[in-house]
């Protein structure tokens, strides 16, 4: 019973080892509405070997990512980007995903988060009537 403990114990310190050697790891990356707009948000947990984030858009109706955002290194780990670009986006009713691109002296680490956007007639006519007068 000791030796599969002591197996287990060993391949576990091995797997995180070997997880933080090759990647990036995030403590959240999120999307929400900020009135009209979009917050997207990120929190990633060590920035050694990281240099540079850049965030990209998909809409349900796209097939491709589209870059709205790029960024350096600034050592605060918390970033966030505003996209403001989407309330000029007819149709954008359904599910929006989000792309975070890591990149880091290995390679590029790529996230991704979706958020469903159903706006009520309200928002929708509220939204209309903002529009006019931009």
């Amino acid at each position: 019973m000791a030796r599969i403990f002591t197996l287990i114990l060993i391949c576990f310190a091995f797997t995180a080892t070997f997880a933080d050697e090759l990647g990036v790891s995030l403590n959240f990356f999120r999307a929400g509405f900020e009135g009209t707009d979009v917050k997207v948000e990120w929190e990633i947990a060590n920035e050694n070997g990281v240099s540079g984030y850049e965030v990209y858009r998909k809409l349900n109706n796209e097939t491709t990512f589209k870059q709205i955002g790029s960024g350096k290194v600034t050592g605060v780990r918390r970033y966030s980007l505003l996209d403001t670009d989407l309330r000029n986006v007819p149709n954008r009713i359904g599910t929006i995903t989000y792309k975070l691109t890591v990149a880091t002296s290995t390679g590029d680490a790529s996230f991704t988060t979706a958020f469903v956007n159903n706006p009520s007639s309200v928002e929708r006519s509220w939204g209309s009537i903002k529009s006019m007068f931009r």
